[in-house]
């Protein structure tokens, strides 16, 4: 074994090296994804594959640092007595000390940028909304702090992308859009989150006619990274005008709004 090792250790040292890199990028790939993924639960799939990996890089590197003790410990294979040889060192002329060329130094050219400053436009003071339009409260779900909530980061953003009814297998939109026939009862909300921190309250409360019909608030958990996320309304199906409203905090990030319609029917044709 030990004849094995000092004439084959160091081919084993690099084969199972490069078998530990290949591991080490094939773990770091597993968490990227899992960072990067635009649902839920391919970031939990790819969680698993990450841990998954990161055994076999384990017991690479345990393999690797053996080895490497075992290989040292062998005693070094003898070498010749080097002979010195005396010789006549031959002068150098020195060579010449170049002169520096002072370079023009060229002087940056600062681009304008163009500022366009938003046209404010007020409001006449005598108009008034009517007061027909129904005021929404907020639930008392969202008065009540969860325990440990954090603060919402003031640059922390929840965005409206699209509703849709239907999804694919990859958990895409299928019908994406904002009208949907009469009898759908549940209407997935995506949209777009960044710089959300974990531990803070993301709600989403659906309401028809001002009355809240289904509603969500629990604690952000999947970093402040800009990612994509989704939320459903479960509602009875029923035809009419509905809103949903978003929140991170008691901040308001967004009202979008869908209608569920009733699909008129083509009579068959007269013979």
């Amino acid at each position: 074994m030990a004849s094995v090792l000092s004439e084959y250790g160091n081919w084993l040292l690099l084969i199972i090296g490069a078998m530990l890199a290949a591991a080490v990028l094939w773990t770091a790939l597993a968490a990227l994804k899992s960072r990067r993924a635009a649902y839920y639960g391919l970031r939990q799939e790819a969680i698993l594959q990450m841990r998954r990996r990161a055994v076999v890089a384990l017991v690479l590197l345990i393999t690797f640092a053996v080895l490497a003790v075992a290989v040292n410990r062998q005693p070094a294979p003898p070498t010749a007595t080097p002979v010195a040889v005396i010789s006549t060192p031959t002068p150098i002329p020195p060579s010449p000390t170049p002169t520096p060329t002072r370079l023009p130094s060229s002087t940056p050219t600062p681009t304008p940028s163009a500022v366009i400053s938003p046209t404010l436009t007020l409001l006449p003071t005598s108009t008034l909304l009517p007061t027909s339009t129904p005021v929404v409260t907020l639930p008392p779900q969202l008065l009540t702090p969860l325990p440990a909530a954090a603060s919402p980061a003031p640059n922390a953003r929840l965005t409206f992308t699209t509703f849709a009814s239907v999804l694919d297998n990859n958990s895409n939109p299928v019908d994406a859009g904002q009208i949907f026939p009469a009898g759908t009862r549940r209407v997935r909300v995506f949209f777009r989150a960044a710089n959300v921190g974990n531990g803070v309250t993301w709600s989403v409360l659906c309401y028809k006619n001002g009355l809240l019909v289904d509603s969500f608030a629990g604690p952000w958990q999947w970093g402040t990274r800009a990612q994509n996320a989704r939320a459903f309304c479960a509602i009875d199906g029923s035809t009419g005008t509905y809103v949903v409203s978003a929140y991170l905090g008691l901040i308001k990030q967004f009202d979008a709004t869908f209608e569920v319609i009733a699909v008129a029917t083509t009579p068959p044709p007269t013979p």
